[in-house]
């Protein structure tokens, strides 16, 4: 005890990073301690929410301690009344950036995030790390981004140090795996399985609750759901909504659940018959009420789909969404109900389910179940069977780390372009390596790399502790973890930047 307290004393007085590298070298994992971390400490709702309820109310779990961050105090307080239990008693809340925050992400056995923890985080030897991706995408990720290719190194990272990932399907799995580029680098657990969050569309008893606090127990209840996008901000949005309120009869009732920046700007008391989405609940909780899900290119109604309830998709601005973001099906793919108007959105609102969404709710959701929490909690924990693993499906060839310099001038593009045209992309991975920092005014050429090649953006800031050595060594697992890598290929002579040095001093 003396010692630790020693080392407490010494930690106090150190900067952020410099702290949490003291916690990481010299305190034990504990395995009583499970750090849960939703979008950065920025929410709670979703598979977060699901995996601590489930936690603090099974007495299996009674003797392991609650860690959940929250990136203010305010958000504290929101969190602490979302997790309607006896067993807050068991939760610490950790403020993003504090210190108890940094010592938790240092010793905590078991981590579950359903994004990526910030690149700062190295993962130690015996932490227990499970990802449990926000949600199915519909829209394109990783490479496939045009606007920002470059900023996926943090995520791929994060796939690359996860012992378990958690995705609801095969389709989920093969495009994450695929454009984060991590098959050969990732040496994860697929567990395929229900979305913890999805258990809220089997609770019946929950949502008759709910109905009956809010006093809905006469109206047909609408839910509201947009995706996030510049353009449906403030006035605009003020107008859609505006538009639907004048339509809705007084049986109806409309729930915006919108972006908090759009949010901010909505002044909800002006309509009738809409309300903003009431904060007391956690989101799915609220939405399992709801007798039709209205959103447009939000893959929500992957979720929904399992509440067996309509589904209309309020796309009335189709060609300028999608000539800024792909998706990976076509809109006219989806079973459910499309429009391009208000009334013909409140129409299909109203008529009762008329189309087959089964085929659907089998690809996408094939696992969903009422344990679904309940069985990926006990598989983290305990190691119970889950009968749905597998690994990554990888060719398993060797792994090769390309580096070509800062990338910030044209003859640097072209000697790594002209490098990765030539490879052999048979017999071994060639992964381009860059700082993300380097790339991000001229991310383009990532678009053309020749087919095959991967790249890999490293994130965040150079570790330091005044040992060069130990310096190298951290820095390599906080930027690549345990990811194997069998040779580094240098195409420039200049090696005095802080990637070529690690790079250099990897060595192979």
């Amino acid at each position: 005890m003396k010692k630790i307290k020693s080392i407490f004393k010494k930690i106090c007085i150190k900067s952020d990073r410099e702290k949490y590298i003291e916690y990481y070298r010299q305190l034990p994992v504990d395995n009583k301690a499970i750090w849960l971390e939703a979008r950065n400490g920025k929410e709670i709702d979703g598979n977060i929410f699901y995996i601590a309820s489930e936690i603090l109310s099974n007495p299996n779990y009674c003797d392991f301690r609650l860690f959940i961050s929250a990136e203010n105090e305010d958000l504290k307080s929101v969190f602490a009344r979302k997790l309607k239990t006896e067993g807050l008693k068991r939760v610490s809340f950790l403020t993003v950036g504090s210190d108890e925050y940094y010592r938790i992400a240092a010793t905590a056995g078991y981590i579950v995030s359903d994004a990526t923890l910030k690149n700062f985080f190295i993962k130690k030897e015996g932490q227990v790390y499970l990802n449990v991706w926000h949600g199915t995408p519909f829209k394109v990720m990783g490479k496939r981004v045009t606007h920002e290719p470059h900023a996926i190194g943090n995520v791929q990272k994060n796939f690359i140090i996860a012992d378990y990932l958690l995705y609801p399907s095969r389709y989920m799995m093969d495009h994450m795996v695929e454009d984060y580029m991590i098959s050969g680098l990732s040496d994860a657990t697929v567990l395929l399985g229900g979305y913890p969050r999805n258990i809220a569309f089997f609770d019946t008893k929950r949502r008759e609750e709910i109905i009956e606090e809010c006093n809905l127990n006469e109206l047909r209840v609408y839910v509201y759901m947009p995706t996030f996008r510049p353009q449906l901000m403030g006035d605009t949005l003020a107008e859609v909504l505006k538009e639907i309120d004048v339509e809705l009869s007084d049986n109806e009732v409309l729930f915006a659940k919108v972006h908090p920046l759009a949010a901010d700007e909505i002044d909800f008391s002006c309509y009738e018959n809409i309300r903003p989405f009431p904060e007391e609940y956690e989101t799915y909780e609220f939405l399992n009420v709801a007798d039709c899900l209205i959103t447009d290119y939000s893959s929500v109604f992957y979720d929904f789909v399992s509440s067996g309830r309509k589904i209309v998709l309020f796309t009335y601005d189709e060609d300028d969404y999608l000539s800024s973001r792909g998706l990976y099906a076509p809109m006219a793919s989806l079973p459910f109900i499309q429009t391009k108007t208000v009334s013909a959105t409140l129409d299909a609102a109203r008529l009762p389910k008329d189309y087959d969404d089964s085929r659907f709710s089998q690809e996408y959701g094939p696992f969903e179940s009422p344990d679904a929490a309940a069985e990926l909690v006990k598989r983290l924990i305990y190691g119970d069977s889950y009968c749905r693993e597998l690994k990554i499906p990888s060719a398993k060839k060797p792994n090769i780390l390309v580096y070509a310099g800062t990338l910030n001038t044209a003859s640097r593009i072209n000697s790594a372009m002209d490098f990765l045209a030539k490879a052999d992309y048979d017999e071994k991975n060639y992964y381009l390596v860059f700082n993300r920092t380097d790339v991000k005014d001229n991310y383009e050429f990532l678009l053309n790399l020749p087919e095959g090649s991967m790249y890999f953006g490293r994130a965040g800031k150079m570790i330091r502790t005044g040992n060069e050595d130990e310096d190298m060594r951290l820095e390599w697992l906080r930027c690549f973890g345990e990811m194997p890598v069998d040779d580094i290929i240098f195409l420039t002579d200049n090696i005095s930047d802080p990637l070529a040095k690690l790079l250099n001093w990897k060595g192979l």
